[in-house]
């Protein structure tokens, strides 16, 4: 104990001594410490706090690639989502109209607005495993060919703002862009991706969707699967390439060079680089702004703060010694 105090005591007396010095370091340390804690919060949000969704893992994103192209996260044609459905590639699959995500609301208890807008092909809200607050999901019956508004689907969030939280909104009319749609259900905020999305509408093509919706190249949709139960993504990724190279063959004219593949959702939302930048950012950061030697002249500060030399997982790293 005694050896303790005396070494508080020697470093107060050597801080008072460099007056100067003591303000940097604190300056230094403060500021460490509160960039620190800012970038663990957007890692811990991004990186470390699972995704909403139930199995989260078994979400992927199908993207379209064309190396030739510099393509790596192409959008997909409604053709595709018909070859799945079909293979059975997936335990579900859905299609997000990626042309068609805004629209006027109107019918509430405010003022007319803008709000975003999914257009969702069948099994959207079984992909997501989405269990809704009030009324139902989309069921067979909504996905019709184009005429009257059928069904709609609202957050909660959008319940409450909009609507008060009124138990009343299902079967009750809402207008978007004038068209008035039949609330059939509310559903979390939290449980729907895109995440930005209030508003859900069935997107109604019938059993004949017409055939420039067909078009190979017509690459309008973004997709969402859950792999089935125990299914490696190498497996997923396998089959799509299979029916690819086979599409690639039957339609030359619109299809040469094109391939298709799943990223899981996590790894899609957040990007590669983002994610490497972050952990490397958050890894330096922390290292460097550990210790007040990290502060010394005859340190860090000659060179590069640090040298990240283990990669495999957000909490191995190690730091390279300083020259």
């Amino acid at each position: 104990m005694d050896s303790i105090v005396k070494d508080i005591r020697y470093g107060i007396r050597s801080l008072l001594k460099q007056p100067g010095f003591t303000v940097i370091a604190v300056i230094t340390l403060a500021l460490g410490i509160g960039a620190n804690t800012a970038i663990f919060s957007v890692v811990n949000a991004v990186l470390l706090r699972p995704l909403p969704y139930s199995q989260a893992e078994r979400l992927v994103v199908p993207v379209s690639v064309n190396p030739g192209r510099g393509i790596d996260d192409g959008s997909l044609s409604y053709a595709d989502y018909l070859d799945w459905k079909r293979e059975n590639i997936f335990a579900a699959v859905a299609f997000i109209d990626n042309t068609t995500t805004k629209a006027d609301l109107s019918g509430g208890t405010g003022e007319p607005e803008r709000v975003n807008l999914a257009v969702v092909t069948e099994d959207y809200f079984a992909v997501l495993a989405v269990t809704p607050l009030l009324g139902r999901a989309f069921q067979s019956d909504d996905y019709g060919p184009p005429g009257p508004a059928r069904a709609l689907v609202i957050t909660d969030t959008l319940w409450h703002r909009y609507y008060g939280g009124d138990a009343q909104i299902i079967g009750r009319n809402i207008y978007l862009n004038g068209r008035p749609y039949p609330v059939v259900g509310v559903v979390p905020k939290a449980a729907v991706w895109p995440n930005d999305r209030d508003v859900f509408v069935p997107l109604n093509v019938g059993p004949n969707p017409d055939a420039d919706l067909l078009r190979r190249d017509n690459m309008l949709f973004i997709g969402l699967a859950r792999l089935k139960p125990g299914a490696p993504i190498e497996q997923a990724n396998a089959a799509l390439a299979t029916i690819a190279s086979r599409l690639e063959q039957d339609h030359p004219e619109s299809r040469k060079g094109w391939s298709n593949r799943v990223t899981p959702l996590l790894e899609y939302v957040v990007g590669k680089q983002l994610r490497a930048s972050l952990l490397v950012f958050w890894r330096r950061s922390a290292l460097s702004c550990s210790s007040p030697a990290s502060m010394s002249p005859t340190c860090c500060w000659h060179g590069p703060p640090c040298a990240v030399t283990r990669w495999p997982s957000a909490w191995q790293w190690a730091r390279a010694d300083c020259d």
